[in-house]
């Protein structure tokens, strides 16, 4: 029989199973398995006898949608056994929100989590006392969690010293009450480069896009976030992006806005805000605004494409609704000529760009047709239309 090592992985049937757990008398069927991941499937108190000291990483992976309290029970008391003395990282991959028990169970497990740890993601929100512990974690390098702590982290942790390690955080939205003044002082210190904020299903926030960049300009963030991605929210709140020109060292910028229907998308976004945005944000890489709506046309046009082809000389992909359909005349300055800029060939290195939410001129229309294909041939030399 092959002796297993920490990294192995293994397939065990139910019958090889109960043999090993009889042959073991309930010790670790693996006492030195480093690496763990389990799934529902196989039943949350069976994976308990693959704890073993030694593990640094444990995946829990919910594959049914929507069970009822009594069989999620197990996965709480799986949870609070969890041995944390060498664990650095932790991910609960859960398709459903989880238990009340679920989640004191996580939270009373975070706060156990010792100065190794590095990485926790799970579908949760935590209780105040486990933000203040991930807080004081030396190591910690990324979160994904839901919600915000609820009260100010207790002073006796100077915010000098708060999440020390941290270089990526996300946090879902699942809750009216945000405490974003609260959490974001916090980083400071930290050597925090990525922020994404998401909005959890069918919630109701208020205009957290601009809560969430009002508290960031609060704690000086602009100076060190690279990857800002804000999405699921309201399109009329896109107009955050008007208090964004402080953060000048931004690489990526993700805002893709939720669908609300006919007549109830209309985008605040206009060709000025991009023309700012663009001049602000010159090492842009990634910019992905709004969503593609069939029954509100965007504001911005082809002008929009100009600024960022002008200003954005490391752009490579471009999600931006633009509405193309009256370009013959929007490519006009106030002179009656074209903008000079559609005949040079810039420097922009754009090689992807969704034409899906881009309102093309009518086919019909061969001249304005011509005017868009050399235009955007002009502005993006390098792009592959992505189609999808």
């Amino acid at each position: 029989m092959k002796v297993l090592g920490p990294s192995d992985a293994v397939t065990i049937s139910d019958d090889v199973f109960r043999q090993l757990f009889l042959a073991t008398s309930g010790s670790p069927v693996c006492p030195n398995l480093q690496r763990l991941t389990w799934t529902s499937l196989c039943g949350w108190e069976n994976m308990q006898h693959f704890f073993s000291p030694r593990l640094v990483t444990v995946l829990f992976r919910q594959r049914q949608r929507h069970q009822p309290p009594t069989v999620d029970l197990p996965l709480a008391s799986t949870i609070s056994l969890l041995p944390t003395a060498h664990l650095e990282e932790l991910r609960l991959d859960n398709a459903s929100p989880l238990t009340p028990p679920t989640k004191s169970a996580l939270s009373e497990v975070v706060q156990q989590l010792n100065s190794c740890f590095r990485h926790v993601s799970t579908r949760s929100s935590l209780t105040d006392p486990a933000w203040e512990h991930l807080a004081s974690l030396p190591k910690l390098e990324s979160f994904w969690v839901y919600n915000t702590p609820s009260t100010k982290i207790s002073s006796s942790i100077p915010h000098e010293l708060t999440f020390p390690a941290l270089k990526s955080m996300g946090v879902v939205v699942d809750d009216k009450c945000q405490h974003w003044l609260l959490l974001f002082p916090l980083f400071k210190s930290s050597p925090l480069r990525q922020i994404t904020v998401v909005a959890g299903r069918g919630i109701g926030c208020g205009d957290v896009p601009g809560q969430v960049t009002l508290a960031m300009l609060g704690s000086g963030l602009q100076r060190s976030v690279n990857d800002l991605t804000i999405t699921g929210f309201d399109p009329a709140h896109l107009a955050f992006i008007s208090h964004l020109g402080p953060f000048s060292y931004l690489r990526t910028l993700e805002c893709i806005t939720r669908c609300r229907g006919s007549g109830q998308c209309e985008s605040p976004l206009t060709d000025p805000d991009i023309e700012k945005l663009a001049s602000a944000l010159p090492r842009l890489v990634t910019l992905c605004l709004g969503h593609r709506c069939e029954y509100s046309p965007p504001h911005t046009t082809i002008k929009s494409m100009m600024s960022l082809s002008t200003h954005c000389l490391s752009l490579e992909t471009l999600y931006l609704p633009c509405d193309l359909s009256n370009i013959a005349e929007d490519v006009k300055m106030e002179s009656g000529e074209p903008d000079p800029r559609l005949e040079i060939r810039s420097l922009c290195p754009l090689g992807s760009l969704l034409f899906q939410c881009t309102v093309m001129p009518p086919a019909e229309d061969l001249e304005a047709s011509r005017i868009a294909v050399s235009a955007l041939r002009h502005l993006f030399p390098r792009l592959e239309p992505n189609e999808d």
